[in-house]
């Protein structure tokens, strides 16, 4: 079995790797594990997967962290598309320090294999284009900001962390789930409150207290975050205006829907849209369901 460390990777492929981040499309040659942790995400088809003895499949959606130590390889199935990003354990614990110090990184060794996370067809999509986009700046050997890697790793970061929190805290009960899972449509979001209302059948007091219990936000926290992540996406894969893509989101000034922005990228809409947006797209068929997000 082989040993692979970023150290090693770095002096052989130095065109993939920048500050302890590597990006790579491609499979593995045969079992090995590493000294770095690893998120692969599968955007399309399937892909055969074996972790510490354990054969499964990994689907379209499913986003993966190997661990430090996890004997894997993986290989793409015929129609199959799947990004990874390899980071050094002193990014990942720079990284966690945002969540305080009573998270405990042994979480993530709870059990036998790595955890796995199935994200949004939209979430999917934006994150698809926007590692596209990086991986396109490594071909190019261009700059790339160490910030900017870190906040892909770090959204990655906090759609893993519910599911390894859940097995030591409440289980959300059926009707919040089924809540979750329905405003994740644009056109629920974008209405707001009223949808969660509505859909939930509880009050807005019942709500706030679901929310705060469950996900530690209140719920206009929660919708905000929906909107701007999909105004991100709509930013890199459509060519609408700042404006329009505002008022779709369910911002009613343009200069609130900057600020909002601003707050979370770190840069306003249209230097969000410079950056990410790639005309280098063969590699994303998944963008041909875009159709589906009322785009």
């Amino acid at each position: 079995m082989q040993l692979i460390t970023l150290a090693s990777l770095n002096a052989d492929h130095r065109d993939l790797i920048r500050n302890g981040v590597m990006c790579h499309f491609v499979d593995s040659i045969k079992l090995h594990t590493h000294d770095f942790y690893e998120f692969t995400l599968v955007t399309s088809g399937m892909a055969h997967s074996e972790v510490n003895g354990q054969q499964s499949v990994l689907q379209a959606g499913q986003l993966q962290l190997l661990r430090p130590g996890d004997v894997h390889f993986k290989k793409k199935l015929p129609g199959c598309h799947m990004i990874s990003l390899g980071f050094s354990a002193e990014v990942f614990d720079a990284l966690l320090i945002y969540l305080g110090e009573n998270f405990d990184k042994q979480i993530l060794y709870r059990h036998l294999l790595p955890p796995i996370v199935i994200l949004s067809d939209y979430d999917l999509v934006y994150f698809s284009h926007k590692i596209e986009a990086l991986y396109q700046e490594f071909v190019r050997k261009e700059v790339v900001a160490d910030f900017e890697l870190r906040i892909i790793l770090l959204e990655f970061i906090v759609r893993i962390i519910p599911h390894l929190l859940s097995v030591s805290i409440s289980p959300m009960p059926e009707w919040f789930s089924v809540l979750l899972q329905q405003m994740r449509e644009p056109v629920l979001f974008v209405e707001g409150l009223s949808a969660l209302q509505r859909l939930s059948g509880k009050s807005q007091s019942s709500l706030c207290k679901a929310f705060n219990k469950y996900l530690n936000i209140s719920p206009t926290q929660y919708l905000n975050q929906l909107r701007i992540e999909y105004a991100a996406q709509l930013l890199t894969v459509t060519t609408k205006s700042v404006l329009t893509i505002a008022y779709e989101c369910g911002y009613e000034t343009v200069s609130y829907f900057h600020r909002c922005f601003h707050k979370v990228y770190q840069m306003s809409p249209l230097q969000y849209r410079k950056h990410y947006s790639s005309p280098h797209r063969e590699h994303l068929p998944l963008f041909q369901r875009c159709s589906s997000l009322s785009l």
